[in-house]
């Protein structure tokens, strides 16, 4: 017999119930942590009591979890992940089977047999891999599922391996392991038009990976935005993914928090219509000297890209001109974004030996480019040399066009640069860089 008693609230029904439990959750018990998708299913996991149980809806019910007095295969599925430790379950990912990431592993919730459907009485538990995972929901690009590592500052590919017969975690991001130093804690991932995942860390710095898998493609890049990155979101736009972000900015002296949206790379077009300026705003329509509402950017200096040519100025009453009484159709209005990149040091073998600690310097270069309009390479804390620039037979009085080709050039590198070159962008136009080569001066 149970005998409750209540204190300030009374029953609703006092008919007898002969079917009843105590529940697995409660505010003493705990609630899930984690909540996923799994054969028309919706999955909960991870409470305080129970930190490696998972509980699994009736098929196409999902707030029944019963079961009937005679199993049936839809019935309400619970599972306890036994791996010989308490390792608290981060993550629910929906594939063939339920995947589920641990502390200190990745363990699947799936059929015993594959005979049968999936069901209360048919379920198994099995171990993936013993590398952890953080709470940052997964990636899933195609069939393979991108993690990060239990402490954020690695990230992991699993994927089925035939020779292993089963999913195989190794990592990818050694090489650049540095920029997960400070621990990622978000990510998502923009598919088209090119396939990207983008990850914040605890700083509000930015990572991108992208990933081809099949084409073996594979390269991670930092991007600073002027402030930091609280959150990043993928979200369905015209023609291509969007990247939404909220960005954390002190302008004129207040903390702000603004919601902006990365511009799909440039790709054909006229340089007048290219965003490569951050916290931006367009003005488009009769030619005009001035623009307003810049309240957003009060007190900042910003760029002014005006029909293609780059203007300095500064906010003020939220509003900028042009100078000299100038006028033009399209201005965009933002901050000034420099892009860098250097090569990594260049691993000549010598006759005598390996060429590794010797002086070395890059002396010409060639870069393919597609409709740029402002490049320059040379040493990163020297000279840097502009390599799209006015040629015999461009119209006068005109922009120089947008190039496409290879650009080929001699530049100036000191002997201390290592073989490395530099490269650097700043300003509103265009700039594509399909490949690199470059000479090498050796020392004996």
């Amino acid at each position: 017999m149970v005998k409750v008693q209540l204190y300030g609230q009374a029953l609703l029904d006092t008919k007898a119930q002969t079917a009843w439990r105590l529940g697995a959750w409660s505010g003493t018990t705990g609630w899930p942590e984690t909540v996923g998708w799994h054969k028309s299913r919706l999955a909960f996991a991870g409470t305080l009591e129970e930190p490696q149980k998972v509980w699994e809806s009736q098929t196409e019910d999902f707030t029944n979890f019963g079961v009937s007095h005679v199993l049936e295969a839809s019935d309400a599925v619970t599972a306890g992940i036994l791996s010989g430790q308490v390792n608290r379950i981060q993550w629910l990912v929906d594939d063939n089977d339920l995947i589920v990431g641990t502390s200190k592993a990745v363990r699947a919730v799936g059929k015993a047999t594959d005979q049968d459907p999936f069901g209360p009485e048919n379920v198994e538990q099995r171990p993936e891999t013993n590398f952890g995972a953080n709470g940052v929901s997964p990636i899933k690009v195609g069939s393979v599922l991108l993690y990060f590592g239990p402490y954020g500052t690695d990230m992991r590919e699993m994927a089925y391996d035939f020779g292993a017969n089963g999913r195989v975690s190794q990592s990818v991001s050694e090489v650049q392991s540095h920029l997960f130093r400070p621990g990622i804690s978000g990510a998502c991932f923009q598919q088209y038009p090119d396939s990207i995942i983008w990850a914040w860390d605890k700083q509000g710095s930015v990572v991108g990976f992208t990933y081809e898998r099949q084409q073996q493609v594979y390269g991670m890049h930092r991007h600073d935005f002027g402030g930091p990155v609280e959150c990043l979101a993928d979200l369905t736009g015209s023609g291509s993914d969007e990247v939404w972000l909220i960005v954390r900015r002190t302008i004129n002296g207040a903390t702000r928090r603004y919601i902006e949206i990365m511009q799909r790379p440039f790709q054909d077009g006229t340089a007048e219509k290219a965003w490569h300026l951050d916290c931006a705003a367009l003005y488009s329509g009769v030619p005009a000297n001035r623009v307003t509402g810049l309240s957003h950017l009060e007190g900042e200096e910003v760029v002014l890209f005006a029909d293609g040519t780059d203007y300095p100025a500064t906010v003020e009453g939220g509003e900028v001109s042009l100078p000299n009484g100038q006028t033009a159709e399209d201005i965009l209005i933002g901050l000034n974004v420099t892009a860098q990149a250097k090569t990594l040091p260049y691993p000549i073998a010598a006759q005598d030996g390996s060429a590794l600690g010797r002086k070395m310097r890059v002396d010409s270069c060639q870069i393919a480019v597609q409709q740029t309009g402002s490049l320059r390479a040379g040493s990163e804390d020297g000279y840097l040399d502009e390599l799209v620039y006015y040629r015999a037979g461009d119209p006068s009085g005109e922009l120089a066009p947008l190039r496409s080709g290879v650009l080929n050039q001699c530049v100036e590198t000191r002997w201390q640069d290592g073989g490395q070159l530099a490269l650097e962008v700043s300003g509103g136009k265009p700039s594509t860089i399909l490949a690199i080569n470059f000479g090498r001066d050796v020392e004996p």
